[in-house]
């Protein structure tokens, strides 16, 4: 499986890299500090911000599966969610990319 992970330089994101690529699936991080991802022939790193659309849409095309894992220490970031939000919305528009949230409402997608 292509597995495209955003926010994938500490952490969570950090942690599943990891664990796709030594499963075998090819994977694509995307983080503004690729400092501390690991060197694996399955895994392409993009140094760069999941609110740049032309970021998260190189980090994103031909992939079958995202994991959003972003996260952020800075408490004056008011939003950097909602912001990653529009550019995945438009990103996944123009890739013709079906997407589903999950989150602690519930679920919601579209599907072109």
């Amino acid at each position: 499986m292509n597995i495209a992970i955003i926010g994938a330089g500490a952490g969570i994101g950090l942690h599943a890299v990891k664990q796709a690529v030594e499963k075998g699936h090819m994977v694509t991080a995307l983080s503004t500090n690729t400092d501390q991802l690991p060197t694996y022939p399955n895994l392409i790193n993009i140094k760069g911000s999941a609110t740049v659309s032309e970021d998260l849409k190189n980090a994103i095309k031909n992939t079958d599966a995202v994991l959003i894992t972003v996260g952020t220490k800075n408490k004056k970031t008011k939003t950097l969610f909602s912001d990653i939000a529009k550019a995945l919305i438009s990103v996944t528009a123009d890739l013709n990319f079906f997407f589903a949230c999950f989150g602690h409402h519930g679920l919601w997608g579209r599907r072109e």
